[in-house]
C-alpha cells in the first residue's frame, strides 16, 4: 500500500483550522460531489474492498466475506454507481482490471466534527467509478503519466474526468469544454486532497457501520457484519430484491 507523505503545509494547517472549518470544506465537495465523492478517509481505513480488512480477520472470516460477495455479486449486472453494465469479481484487485470489472466498494462520509467515518454505503462499482472515487491515485496519474509520448494516457485521463463531472452533474456548459472538466476536476480533487492528509494527520478517527454505531475494526466477523448490513440497505443481500444501488 502507498504511504501519504506528511506535507507541513497541511499539517500547519490542519492544526490551525479548526474541526468545524474543515467540516465545511468536506461538505462544500459534498455537494459538489452530491452522486460520487472522491474518498478522503485517512490511510489505514481505506479498505474500500473490505478484502484487505478481513485479512487481519483471519482465513474463515475470508472465506465467508468471499462466498457472501460471491452470491450477492451474482445477482448483480451493473455498476451501483453509474449503471454501466459489468461483470461482478471477488477475487483480488489485478493492475489489468477492466473497466466493466465489478468490485465490492464502500463509501465512506468523513467528518471531521465527529471525528468519525460513515460507512452507510456499499455496493458492487465498476473500475471507473472505483478509478475516480481516489484522489491521490487519480492526481498521481494527472501528474506522473500524462504528456505528449502518451497520448492514450491523456485520453483516459480525460475519459475519466468527464465520467466523473457527468456522474456529478455539473452544468452543461462545462461539460461541453474537455479542458475546463479536466481543471474543475482536478480542482475538486487536489483539495478532496489536501483534506485526506489533514485527516491522516488527526488521531482518534471512529468507524461508523450503516446503523451509526461503532465498527470494531479488525475484530474476527466485523467485515462480514459490515458487508451484510450495507448489502442489506442496499438491497442487494442474498435474500433481497436484485438491484445494485449504494443505498
Amino acid at each position: 500500500r502507498h504511504r501519504r507523505r506528511r506535507h507541513p503545509l497541511f499539517v500547519a494547517a490542519g492544526m490551525a483550522a479548526s474541526k468545524q472549518t474543515l467540516q465545511a470544506q468536506v461538505e462544500e465537495l459534498q455537494a459538489a460531489c452530491p452522486v460520487l465523492l472522491p474518498c478522503m478517509s485517512p490511510t489505514g481505513y481505506q479498505d474500500e474492498d473490505l478484502l484487505r480488512l478481513v485479512a487481519s480477520e483471519g482465513t474463515a472470516n475470508q472465506k465467508a466475506l468471499e462466498d457472501l460477495l460471491t452470491v450477492a455479486g451474482s445477482r448483480c449486472s451493473s455498476c451501483c454507481v453509474c449503471a454501466s453494465p459489468g461483470q461482478p469479481s471477488v477475487a483480488a484487485v489485478a493492475e489489468n482490471d477492466e473497466a466493466t470489472t465489478l468490485r465490492f466498494t464502500t463509501f465512506p462520509r468523513l467528518n471531521f466534527s465527529t471525528m468519525s467515518l460513515h460507512v452507510s454505503k456499499g455496493g458492487f462499482a465498476c473500475g471507473q467509478c472505483r478509478a475516480v472515487s481516489d484522489s491521490w491515485r487519480l492526481l498521481r496519474f494527472a501528474a506522473i503519466k500524462l504528456g505528449p509520448r502518451h497520448p492514450e494516457r491523456e485520453e483516459l485521463m480525460r475519459r475519466l474526468c468527464s465520467h466523473f463531472a457527468s456522474l456529478n452533474r455539473v452544468d452543461d456548459a462545462l461539460l461541453a469544454d474537455s479542458d475546463n472538466v479536466v481543471a474543475w476536476v482536478q480542482e475538486v480533487f487536489s483539495r478532496a486532497y489536501a483534506l485526506q492528509v489533514v485527516a491522516c494527520n488527526l488521531k482518534g478517527w471512529t468507524v461508523l457501520g450503516p446503523d451509526a454505531k461503532p465498527v470494531r475494526h479488525s475484530c474476527p466477523g466485523t467485515s462480514v457484519a459490515l458487508a451484510k448490513a450495507l448489502l442489506h440497505s442496499s438491497g442487494t443481500a442474498p435474500t433481497g430484491k436484485k438491484r445494485c444501488v449504494t443505498g
